[in-house]
């Protein structure tokens, strides 16, 4: 067995020159690097949130994320979804309107955080994807 780290876009190049050297397709298995490793626990909220988003046919269903809210974009990056998460960021960071709206527009931000931070988590985790 060879273990022969690669990226996504390398492995179909990898595969045609395998075939090409004579390698049999049923000798050549191609599995995920994080296949096995055991995946961090989630917390019960996470996983009641879940629940409710599956029992929706994974449709969105608001629920409440506090650390969500209360830390934001730097919760969304911490948890992956990096596009989200910068754009949350650049608009709490740099708001583009003057100062008493630039407020209403961080506690916008920080509330859809809170309201819509397990959703978006959950398409990460589901359906792989960090857009609606």
């Amino acid at each position: 067995m060879i273990r022969v780290p690669l990226r996504d876009a390398d492995a179909p190049a990898l595969v045609r020159e395998l075939y090409a050297a004579g390698v049999p397709p049923a000798a050549l298995i191609l599995v995920p690097a994080d296949l096995g490793r055991p995946r961090a626990a989630r917390d019960s909220a996470l996983d009641a949130a879940f629940a409710l988003f599956e029992g929706r046919g994974g449709g969105f269903v608001p629920t409440w994320n506090w650390r969500a809210f209360l830390f934001g974009p730097l919760w969304y990056l911490r948890k992956g979804l990096y596009a989200k998460g910068a754009i949350v960021l650049l608009l709490v960071v740099f708001p583009l309107v003057p100062l008493p709206a630039g407020f209403l527009l961080q506690l916008a931000a920080f509330c859809y955080c809170g309201l819509v931070g397990n959703w978006d988590y959950y398409l990460l985790e589901a359906r792989r994807t960090q857009w609606w």
